[in-house]
């Protein structure tokens, strides 16, 4: 066992050594923790150069920090050089509250010696915002009332119960998010997007090699991907929604209050809707015909590829566009 009195005079870790010998240690495992007052509204800014970020709500007059850190591949004299020079800080600013985590060194990232692995746990009050980055590792963030923002080079991002605005970034994973309610905006640059229940909105969310599977929408919505097939369930607000790569597929649980429009180049396009749905009709296939359940008051259709007019007496304006597939228009 081994303590280890950290650079601001709290940290409190425990060594555990496992393998064939004292000279080498499969796994070196510290961890230190640590339980701050706060005050309900309240920021927390964590910037880690690796290793995954948990933080969740709990208690409205505490910040509980843990951070694990493991070693492995390395004798134990190596690992405690390491964990020595990985250098865990933390600072309270007039209620803001900044946790950084760094290796400092041109061989940080080296898979020859020994690796490192880093996971940060905090629990703040519910009414607290958050701004978490990380190098290398997965994001996951539950039950905050507050501003969220999220951002990683490597890992997947997750958020559960969310109220405030949300803005998250992943240059390698996916995105999910379930019960949010503000403001979304997210982007993937590898992975794909699924969402289930948000409100209030407006909701944004792109990727470019993924694809988007969005529940439960009762916002404006935007989204966009380069990589995959689009499938949304909303509410009848406002949805631009397109794809270089896939299908989109739009079902509709109440009428159209806005602009509907869909676009695909290299899949099929497909909208149902409530049966007294009344909007105004712009469908287009340059390789494929155009069926609609609905009757419509054709005002210009030149083939089967174009379908244009009011339906039930006209409304909110639904441009379908596809350039390889058919597009089609459904009854819920």
């Amino acid at each position: 066992m081994r303590l280890q009195l950290g650079p601001l005079g709290f940290l409190v870790a425990i060594a555990l050594t496992f393998g064939l010998g004292t000279a080498r240690a499969e796994t070196i495992l510290d961890v230190f923790r640590k339980t701050l007052p706060a005050h309900p509204g309240g920021r927390l800014i964590i910037d880690t150069d690796r290793g995954g970020i948990t933080v969740s709500a709990g208690s409205d007059g505490d910040v509980s920090v843990e951070v694990t850190r493991k070693v492995s591949r390395s004798s134990e004299q190596k690992a405690a050089e390491l964990l020595d020079r990985h250098r865990v800080e933390f600072v309270d600013e007039a209620g803001t509250l900044k946790l950084t985590a760094s290796l400092p060194g041109k061989d940080k990232w080296s898979l020859r010696g020994p690796q490192l692995e880093v996971e940060i746990r905090v629990v703040v009050p519910r009414q607290f915002h958050l701004d978490a980055r990380t190098a290398g590792g997965s994001v996951r963030v539950g039950g905050l009332k507050g501003d969220v923002e999220a951002r990683t080079a490597g890992g997947s991002l997750h958020f559960e119960d969310l109220s405030g605005n949300l803005n998250g970034r992943t240059s390698g994973g996916s995105i999910h998010g379930m019960k949010l309610e503000g403001r979304v905006d997210l982007t993937t640059s590898g992975g794909s997007v699924e969402l289930d229940g948000v409100t209030q909105g407006p909701v944004k969310v792109g990727s470019s090699g993924g694809s988007l599977r969005l529940n439960g929408i009762a916002a404006t919505l935007e989204a966009r991907t380069s990589g995959g097939s689009i499938r949304i369930e909303g509410s009848g607000a406002p949805i631009v929604a397109s794809t270089s790569a896939g299908s989109v597929d739009v079902t509709l649980t109440g009428v159209p209050t806005g602009t509907i429009e869909l676009r695909s180049s290299a899949g099929g396009v497909s909208l149902a809707l409530p049966e007294k749905a009344g909007f105004q009709l712009d469908a287009s296939s340059s390789a494929g015909g155009v069926r609609s359940e609905f009757p419509v008051s054709v005002t210009d259709s030149g083939d089967r590829s174009s379908l244009k007019g009011p339906v039930n007496g006209g409304g909110p304006l639904i441009k379908l566009r596809t350039s390889a597939g058919s597009v089609r228009i459904k009854k819920t």
